[in-house]
Parts: C-alpha cells; structure tokens; sequence
C-alpha cells in the first residue's frame, strides 16, 4: 500500500496509533475509518519509550521485518514512517519539553527534541531506498519540525509527506538553517490547525506569515466542542463521504491571500530599489531579525541563569517540606536521604560555572549586537550606492 494513497481521515487515524502504548516490535499496525473499516498499512519497527528524555515514538515499515534483519531485507524497505507523540507524561512531557518550549528555549537545546532528530536520522540510515513519512501531533509536531528542520539536501528528497497536527508555534525556536531547510519542503509539509484548540492555537492565526511556518497551513472546520481536552484530540475534525477533511475555506483564501501579499511586496520591493539589491537587503533584514532573536533568546538564558540558585533552594525545600507528610517516616530518614542521595542544592550548582555562563552569555550577545549592526550598516550602504548610480546613469542619459 502506498501511504500517500491515504485519504485524510487515514492519515488521521495513523497519526492517532502515536499514542498506542501496547505496540510491540513486529505487531502489524491497523487502522479503522467508517469507510474503508480496518486497514494494515505496515508494521512496527522500532518502539521508542525513553524513560530519561520521555519521548516516545513509533517507527513503522511497510514490510514486516525479523527482530535482526539483514542489510538485504533492510533495503527491501520501501516506505518508513516516524510517528511522534504529543504530551502525555507529567514530568517528561509537561515539566520537561512543553516547559522549555513555552520559555522559548531553542528546540536543538531541548533532550526530547534532540532525540528526535536521532531517531530521524537512524530511520534514514537503517532504511535507505525508503520513502519517509512523517505523522505528529502536538508536542509531537514540534519535535518532528524539529528533526525535519535538520534534513540536508538529499534527505530532504527523501520526504515523500509529513502530516503534523495540533503543534505548537516553534518557527522562532529554529536557527536560520533549519528554517532554510523547511523552507525547501515546504509542499511536503501539511500543518493542520484547528483555531478552536486552545492548546496548540497560540501563535497561529489567519494572519500568519506563511514564511514563518513549517509547512503549509491547513485550517480545519470545526465545531466547538467546548471539551479542552477533546477539541485538541482530534475531536472536531470531520470528513466528506470521501475521507476528506473539511476545511475552512474562508481562513484557507484568507492565508492564501497573505501569502499572495507576501510575494507582492517583495516584487514591489524589488522594482523600485533596483532588482538585486533590494533582493539582499530583504536578504539582510531577514537574518538581522533572526539574529535579533538569538539575542532574545541569550538574554532569556541569562534571566534563567540568575534564578537557578534561587530555584534549586526552593524546590528543595518544597520537597523536603512534604517528605514530613509521608507517614512512618522521620526527621532523621529525611535527612539520612537527603546526604545519601546527594539531593542539596550545592551538590547540583556551581556559581563559578553559572559566573563563567552569564560572561559567555554576555560575550555571545555582544558578538551578535556587532554582526547584526554591521550587516544593516553594509546593507543600507549598498542600497544608497545603487540609488546613486541609478541617479547617476539618468543624467548620463
């Protein structure tokens, strides 16, 4: 079966089997629509349940392998598809990874991303006359923009559809090559977003600039559930006789129309400026607004550099403080527990190390400071100079 055969309400359903916890190595994966009723579409190849980063995904084949297949039977792969689960653990998922994104933290700085580019990268190894599919849903969806953003040239071929769902904004959380990268599969890339999801809405609106997307926006009609949980799982997708997902054609012309605008200002732009020119200072103040960023970013880190000692001796405390609430167990266990196990803050901080971070962190932001005032100064001396030449060749004429 080809998967890119798959109608919407399919790749729905696939997507869904992220959260299957009972899968294991060789079990055939099934899915089940009203239409087309149970479906194999291929077999699990790898289960990843990591219990220090908590990323958990699925690999799926479209041929069944042995649990030690040969390099043979590895090439005779010819579909692979990662699929990336959303949030579902308390401490590895919400406390961990949803946690740095909403305090902005760069998405190749975060484990549970991290481990996703890996499991990205070994798929492409393990299977190399496979096409790629990729399925995510929400925290799920970063991780996979993530991995994706890492795709050199030839991977990038590679990527026959990724199907992302719910996902958070991250498209600031990227560097400029993983941005650039994304930027080159874009058709390959669907970004469905229900607006009436309130946990994956921010950042996302009608007016979004389609450039500052992973994907092409899909917006999906549905009804308010006013169900939290049930709204961002799917529940208010629904379907023609066909599978096909129901759109909201009015936010899909209106994201169309931006994306139109987009692309007029810059020929504008480009005419009245001199061609070329123009081009590279566009060029330029892009990347000025990505280094302006970082600098964002660097300075966040900071702010989080200066809390850690603060945080630590609170936490601790906070935990030691309802350890004395667990029955049967004394002052002297407490502490007995607390040197055994190396638990006090002095034990995980260094305020030579945070010092020496602050200064490298100060070091960072200046350099990026002096690189972004240079290329707006280089830039905005370029655009004088054609503007004098342009000026020059009319009274020549």
């Amino acid at each position: 079966m080809q998967w890119g055969n798959l109608n919407d309400e399919e790749k729905v359903e696939f997507a869904k089997q992220e959260y299957a916890e009972a899968y294991l190595i060789g079990d055939p994966v099934l899915l089940k629509t009203k239409k087309t009723g149970r479906k194999n579409v291929g077999y699990v190849s790898k289960a990843i349940h990591d219990p220090i980063t908590s990323l958990d995904a699925y690999v799926v084949t479209d041929v069944q392998l042995p649990k030690n297949p040969s390099p043979s039977q590895l090439q005779s792969v010819k579909q692979v598809a990662i699929l990336y689960q959303g949030s579902k653990q308390l401490y590895g998922d919400w406390y961990g990874a949803d946690s740095s994104i909403a305090m902005q933290t760069p998405l190749l700085g975060i484990p549970q991303s991290m481990q996703a580019v890996t499991v990205m990268q070994d798929s492409l190894k393990d299977y190399p006359k496979a096409d790629l599919y990729v399925y995510a849903h929400s925290l799920g969806a970063a991780n996979a923009t993530n991995a994706l953003g890492c795709l050199d040239g030839k991977q990038q071929e590679r990527l026959a559809e990724a199907n992302l769902y719910e996902g958070p904004a991250v498209w600031h959380l990227l560097n400029f090559a993983q941005q650039k990268n994304l930027g080159q599969m874009k058709s390959k890339i669907l970004n469905h977003m229900d607006l009436k999801d309130l946990i994956s809405v921010s950042g996302y609106s009608p007016y979004t600039d389609p450039d500052k997307v992973a994907g092409i926006l899909i917006y999906v009609d549905s009804p308010n559930l006013h169900d939290v949980g049930q709204q961002h799982m799917w529940g208010g997708y629904r379907y023609d006789e066909q599978g096909n997902l129901l759109l909201d054609e009015q936010l899909m012309k209106t994201a169309s129309k931006q994306l139109a605008v987009r692309h007029r200002q810059a020929f504008l732009l480009a005419r009245a400026k001199g061609g070329t020119i123009a081009l590279e200072y566009e060029a330029a103040t892009r990347y000025c607004d990505f280094l302006g960023r970082q600098i964002a970013q660097l300075k966040e880190l900071k702010k989080i550099n200066s809390q850690i000692e603060t945080t630590l001796v609170k936490d601790h405390s906070e935990t030691k403080r309802r350890m004395y609430g667990i029955p049967n167990i004394n002052a002297e266990d407490i502490e007995h527990c607390d040197d055994t196990y190396r638990l006090k803050p002095q034990y995980h901080y260094s305020a030579a190390a945070v010092l020496t971070s602050q200064r490298e962190l100060d070091g960072g932001i200046q350099a990026f400071i002096n690189l972004k005032n240079k290329i707006l100064n280089t830039a905005d001396q370029r655009v004088l100079q054609d503007q004098q030449d342009r000026q020059q060749f009319c009274l020549m004429e």
